[in-house]
């Protein structure tokens, strides 16, 4: 089964549905695919100059009768990567890579995501209207989310 194959979408809103109903929450919830929509913002000018140098140095990598492989920006410059590199012989799927979480970059992007963390749990007025967003109590909320910020 190839990952494109799944309705994701539809599972996902279906047992998000499931949970919101146990939880007494009453909403529409429609699944969407989406890309850029995933930041709630549109493409920026580094997204639009980013994906069209890839598209761009792909289509002359191809005129130039070269396939098979996978097109990168490194220090300025296009490089190919062999599928071979990147595809696991074993499995015939993409390796698995990392995203390094020492960079500034990624914690630029961890300032601005919305997520819980520890003190949501120990602050217990923030707690409390968390908990209370989610029709939960405050010790059913921990039990519920703790998880998702290693507790």
């Amino acid at each position: 089964i190839r990952l494109a194959e799944i309705d994701l979408g539809k599972i996902l809103k279906d047992e998000l549905k499931k949970e919101l109903k146990k939880m007494n929450i009453s909403t529409t919830v429609v699944d969407k695919d989406i890309g850029y929509e995933l930041r709630s913002v549109r493409p920026t000018a580094s997204d639009i100059e980013y994906t069209r140098e890839l598209g761009f140095s792909a289509a002359v990598h191809l005129l130039e009768n070269n396939s098979g492989h996978m097109m990168s920006i490194q220090e300025g410059r296009f490089v190919p990567i062999p599928f071979s590199e990147v595809i696991d012989p074993e499995t015939g799927r993409t390796k698995i890579r990392l995203v390094d979480v020492t960079t500034q970059s990624y914690r630029v992007a961890l300032e601005y995501m919305i997520r819980l963390k520890k003190e949501d749990f120990t602050d217990n007025d923030q707690l409390g209207k968390l908990a209370d967003a989610a029709n939960l109590s405050p010790d059913d909320f921990k039990k519920r989310f703790g998880y998702l910020a290693g507790l």
